[in-house]
């Protein structure tokens, strides 16, 4: 492609022409008919495109779900998975300095790729989407079954999340407060 540095794949510069570049790694393919979740992280895949974002998006088990991986596609969304990615590692070795915007979705996620999108991903800024607090939704979950005692591992995990993080995002003004009160 004319105007494309000549290290740089066709695939890349491709992206390039289609503005900033966002990468989004979320846990699994997205299912917005069976979940919340998966339902509001597509719609911030839309809002990234009407921002002007060529938006990838990789699940972090690299499985495709057929029907939900084309409908990510015809969204414009590109999505990377096996067999044609073996590993998410390697892609952000390979292509994570093209990105100016990476999206770590839910704590599992963020706690593997964390250290790897900051070393990787030099030129973007990282966020942290929690889905939900999943840490808050552990501790209720314990005080309702009276085992408040037990240790919830998932909030030490969660907090280190938010705290590598540039910003973190909530889905509401409580859960904002309750992450303010803890960090």
């Amino acid at each position: 492609l004319e105007g494309c540095h000549p290290s740089e794949s066709p695939e890349n510069a491709a992206f390039r022409l289609d503005g900033p570049r966002a990468l989004v790694i979320d846990a699994t393919m997205l299912t917005p008919d069976r979940d919340s979740g998966s339902l509001r992280m597509f719609n911030l895949l839309q809002v990234l495109r009407t921002l002007g974002y060529a938006v990838t998006f990789i699940p972090k088990d690299l499985l495709p779900k057929p029907g939900y991986l084309e409908k990510l596609q015809q969204s414009g969304v590109h999505v990377l998975h096996a067999p044609y990615l073996a590993t998410v590692s390697d892609y952000l070795e390979q292509s994570g300095s093209q990105f100016e915007l990476c999206i770590l979705s839910r704590p599992d996620t963020a706690m593997l790729w964390m250290e790897k999108a900051r070393l990787l991903c030099p030129n973007a800024r990282i966020l942290y989407d929690t889905v939900d607090l999943h840490f808050l939704r552990i501790e209720r979950a314990l005080v309702t079954t009276g085992r408040m005692t037990e240790t919830n591992y998932e909030k030490k995990d969660e907090l280190r999340a938010v705290l590598q993080a540039e910003a973190t995002l909530v889905v509401s003004d409580a859960e904002r407060q309750r992450l303010l009160e803890e960090v």
